[in-house]
């Protein structure tokens, strides 16, 4: 092993066993395993979950079958029904441009699909943002969710709001882990998500988290540029360190 390949190796292995961050599926096999997994950015790895690769095709039988019920995936709008039927989610958070949200899809029950018509509006000196009641409702949203199916979140590229959204969703999930935490949560399973950093300040607020959840933000940086970011997935639970 390289002199630099044995320094990656024991920052890694420090941060896994301080965070007590387990790897199943092709992750499984050991430290290094799942250390090299960490780096295959470019094939979707993912943290907690059991889902062995991002492509659909003729692998989204095995995904509806193996994916854990405490699922976040995370996509673009243009691959929200093939994402829901490959994940078995039964219920979506459309965060859109009002005049692009998407009808509920005939498999979900309207009451679990929650639309957030958000925008980069910005607010006016002295007055709330105009996205405070969605994140409100966002919130809810994930605290009424009973995690007994996948939960899936989408915007139109997949990189800003949704990413945002999901990251909120573990900070409301897990109100007693780590901010830092969540955010290389976020980043491992994800080299292209970018949050939307005014939802994530709005949620900071509401959430009580004192400006941590930005702060975090900055730790992981601003992603890989794309045009469109690539799908993946969440577990919301967190082993205790």
């Amino acid at each position: 092993m390289e002199s630099d390949q044995r320094s990656n190796f024991l920052v890694w292995s420090h941060f896994l066993r301080r965070t007590g961050i387990h790897f199943v599926g092709k992750c499984s096999g050991g430290l290094w395993s799942a250390l090299r997994c960490l780096g295959e950015m470019n094939h979707m790895p993912h943290l907690g979950s059991d889902i062995h690769h991002p492509d659909l095709g003729a692998n989204s039988t095995e995904m509806l079958n193996t994916t854990p019920a405490n699922t976040i995936a995370i996509c673009a709008m243009r691959h929200m029904e093939t994402w829901r039927e490959a994940t078995g989610a039964t219920r979506i958070i459309s965060v859109v441009n009002a005049h692009l949200m998407p009808p509920t899809p005939p498999a979900i029950e309207p009451a679990h699909h929650l639309r957030l018509a958000i925008s980069d509006a910005r607010a006016e000196p002295g007055q709330p943002h105009p996205a405070r009641p969605q994140i409100e409702e966002l919130i809810q949203f994930v605290r009424d969710w009973p995690q007994d199916a996948p939960l899936l979140i989408h915007c139109f590229s997949g990189l800003n709001r949704s990413p945002a959204a999901a990251y909120i969703a573990l900070a409301v999930l897990n109100p007693y882990i780590s901010e830092v935490l969540i955010a290389y949560r976020l980043r491992a399973a994800s080299d292209t998500a970018a949050p939307n950093r005014t939802m994530v300040g709005l949620a900071d607020l509401q959430l009580g988290r004192d400006g941590n959840l930005s702060a975090a933000m900055e730790l992981i940086g601003p992603g890989q540029p794309a045009a469109e970011g690539r799908p993946f997935v969440l577990s919301t639970t967190f082993n205790n360190p």
